[in-house]
């Protein structure tokens, strides 16, 4: 059977205890709480009874765990059934398509214009050298105050 992940449920549920602000809503702590407690009621059910009840003891242990589990990420979330439905909706949603993005479809026929780098007032463009800019800076009008600085720099 599955104990490392009924240990895990059981590890959380103290440590719930131990820092309480983690949990958010106590209906669904209790919950997996009573889950707990039924989960080691079927065990000690399944090693009474025997090897008959063993493969229907582990199916329920594993959807009791599942329930466990459902009910401690509501308690630590805050979160009703519904809105982690609506959360997990949408998030295989982004899983499947990707995130939504707006795209621009040209008219048939038509190819966007390329884009032309930025050239400033300063820039000096050397011959053959295309897609390159090459900035000239002029640090003697800067330390000498002759600029008017009033105005944010803007180069």
């Amino acid at each position: 059977m599955q104990e490392g992940v009924t240990t895990a449920i059981v590890g959380f549920l103290l440590l719930c205890i131990a820092f309480p602000n983690i949990v958010r809503s106590k209906t669904h702590y209790y919950a997996a709480f009573f889950v707990v407690l039924a989960i080691i009621l079927l065990g000690a059910l399944a090693v009474m009874i025997g090897e008959r009840f063993e493969g229907a003891a582990s199916f329920l242990t594993a959807l009791l765990q599942i329930v466990a589990l459902v009910s401690l990420l509501l308690a630590a979330g805050g979160l009703t059934p519904r809105q982690l439905l609506g959360e997990m909706k949408e998030a295989a949603e982004e899983i499947r398509h990707g995130e939504s993005r707006d795209v621009i479809v040209p008219i048939t026929g038509q190819m966007p214009k390329p884009k032309r780098p930025v050239v400033y007032r300063d820039s000096v463009q050397p011959a053959g050298d295309q897609g390159h800019v090459a900035y000239k800076i002029d640090e003697t009008t800067a330390a000498r105050g002759d600029e008017d600085n009033s105005q944010i720099p803007l180069e």
